[in-house]
């Protein structure tokens, strides 16, 4: 399976320009939450999802502060499996799966969301979570979706 970014990237359905932002080159962690907050200030009347890993989110979560002091509104979707995929990925080809520094401690996501007052959900099915998101673009706060995800069997 492919990472969150790269698969997106691929199949993502981009149909308009502007619809679809995301770093290029060197997969710039950090990037989709202050990101998400940009692009919903700058073009407001527009659906917005923004979605990341978990490494990348732990990189700007203090941007939820921001989201919650502006009334930025959108939902936030986190895929979690607990590691920083690409690199677990090279140490498990490049040095017969002796891994360092890529499995992390990741916060209580939901706790997270509750300390800046905004919505939270946590669901692996994708009906569902295809419902949490419908509701979410129309609420009257952000909304962080957490999603676990087991990617690969390290």
């Amino acid at each position: 399976m492919m990472m969150l970014a790269y698969a997106s990237q691929t199949y993502y359905p981009v149909l308009r320009p502007r619809t679809f932002l995301m770093p290029t080159g060197f997969g710039t962690l950090g990037f989709g939450l202050p990101a998400a907050i940009g692009a919903r200030i700058g073009m407001p009347d527009t659906p917005l999802v923004a979605v990341c890993g978990e490494g990348s989110f732990q990189f700007t979560l203090q941007e939820l502060a921001t989201a919650r002091q502006f009334g930025v509104v959108f939902p936030l979707v986190i895929f979690n499996d607990k590691t920083y995929t690409a690199v677990k990925r090279v140490q498990r080809d490049s040095y017969s799966g002796e891994y360092i520094a890529c499995d992390i401690q990741h916060p209580n996501i939901s706790l997270l969301a509750e300390a800046y007052g905004l919505a939270y959900h946590c669901t692996q099915d994708a009906s569902e979570l295809e419902r949490v998101l419908v509701d979410a673009l129309s609420a009257d706060r952000a909304t962080v979706i957490e999603v676990p995800v087991e990617v690969e069997r390290w």
